[in-house]
């Protein structure tokens, strides 16, 4: 079954997203359907602060695991021989809002901090998203990492959230992008099985930092 999409502020699937270089469209308008994400570590030494998860819906964690830093930044840890986990999202996708709490978790278990990246750092609608072609860190970042990412309907690969990287000395070992094909987060939340599945799928991303 094809990945659903979600632009967050329309029913879509599995993510959300902007199109490509206009950053107001809606799922409907760009007709980007059947896509899995939202488009549009051991500690590493980077510099960012704790980040503020508050704005996440029910994330109630002050001591999770968050550090903030610029999509500019990201790119230079993309860049290096550093080994970190990478969290691309915004507070107000749902399927971000689902994640959160289990890779938090999974993060903790393993002694790790995660840097994220708020792709609408402005703000949460559409307009406010980076994740638009005349942002040429984002442009950097499709160029950086396009063999792990999705593809919407003209075929140019986008960036669906949440995305997690997992990146071991300079190379990425893991990644992944939304939750699963059948999961619908403007429709329900997920069973008891996807999260113990994604959960696992977590885990084995953790651990391959450590092999």
């Amino acid at each position: 079954m094809k990945k659903l999409l979600c632009l967050c502020l329309a029913l879509v699937l599995t993510g959300c997203t902007t199109a490509p270089s206009t950053p107001s469209a809606t799922p409907t308008q760009s007709s980007e359907a059947n896509k899995p994400g939202c488009d549009i570590s051991v500690d590493c030494d980077v510099e960012g602060e704790k980040a503020d998860m508050s704005a996440y819906q029910d994330f109630m964690d002050t001591d999770h695991v968050f550090k903030e830093i610029t999509m500019a930044q990201a790119n230079e840890l993309l860049e290096s021989n550093k080994t970190f986990v990478l969290y691309y999202g915004f507070s107000t996708c749902p399927w971000c809002i689902e994640v959160l709490p289990i890779l938090n978790d999974v993060a903790k278990e393993n002694g790790m901090s995660i840097e994220y990246v708020n792709v609408r750092p402005e703000g949460t609608d559409s307009t406010n998203d980076i994740r638009v072609d005349t942002n040429p860190d984002y442009v950097k970042l499709v160029e950086l990492t396009s063999e792990y990412l999705s593809e919407n309907d003209e075929g140019a690969k986008r960036l669906y959230v949440p995305f997690v990287f997992f990146v071991k000395d300079g190379q990425i070992v893991a990644t992944h992008e939304a939750t699963f094909d059948e999961h619908d987060a403007h429709e329900r939340k997920m069973t008891e099985d996807e999260v113990s599945r994604l959960t696992a799928i977590y885990e084995e991303g953790f651990a391959n930092l450590k092999k």
